[in-house]
């Protein structure tokens, strides 16, 4: 698992997010070398049964999925595979690695989405009410403290999340939008969020 330690509990990495922060890159673009590739490599053995070196394979970024990194664009991944609302073993074909950069300069963002003990995962309907009901409390915060820019993102989320969630859509991605947002704004406002 990936992990890190926060306070006196380990963590796991649960989902992670990179965002593409500078344009006018050549080159540079996010590399899945797993993704579709034969169950018998891992990141452990990748480069040594592709007769690579990691500079070779930066280089080369031709294997499996290759994603480029553009300003304001994001990719979200899973680090884990999920058995029974429980978080498993690593998913293989999270391992990624970066392109080389062929002109100007690479400027991204990254986020690391982590779970506690005992690492269990809600169900999505359990996540998605949770957020939707932090968010219109921040909302109501927000608009007392007169930060109406803040409470317009934070009512279009909640509309987006509502919508997606009513038809079945793309719940998932809108939900871990709402959660960035959420931290996004308690680590920027006092909304008592630990």
């Amino acid at each position: 698992m990936l992990r890190s330690l926060v306070g006196s509990e380990m963590c796991i990495r649960d989902r992670y997010v990179l965002r593409g922060i500078e344009s006018g890159m050549a080159g540079g673009s996010l590399n899945f070398p797993l993704h579709g590739a034969a169950s018998n490599l891992t990141h452990r053995n990748f480069l040594e049964a592709q007769g690579l070196t990691p500079e070779g394979w930066a280089r080369e970024c031709n294997h499996g999925l290759v994603v480029p990194v553009k300003r304001g664009d994001g990719v979200l991944w899973y680090n884990h595979v999920y058995r029974a609302g429980k978080v498993g073993a690593l998913d293989e074909g999270s391992f990624h690695g970066g392109c080389l950069v062929r002109r100007g300069e690479k400027w991204i963002a990254n986020h690391w989405l982590e779970m506690s003990p005992p690492y269990e995962v809600r169900s999505l309907d359990d996540e998605i009410a949770a957020a939707m009901a932090l968010l219109q409390s921040m909302k109501e915060s927000l608009l007392d403290d007169g930060e109406v820019e803040d409470a317009v993102e934070v009512s279009r989320v909640v509309r987006l999340l509502s919508a997606e969630r009513a038809n079945s859509g793309e719940v998932q991605q809108v939900l871990t939008v709402a959660q960035l947002l959420i931290r996004r704004l308690s680590n920027s406002n006092t909304f008592g969020l630990d």
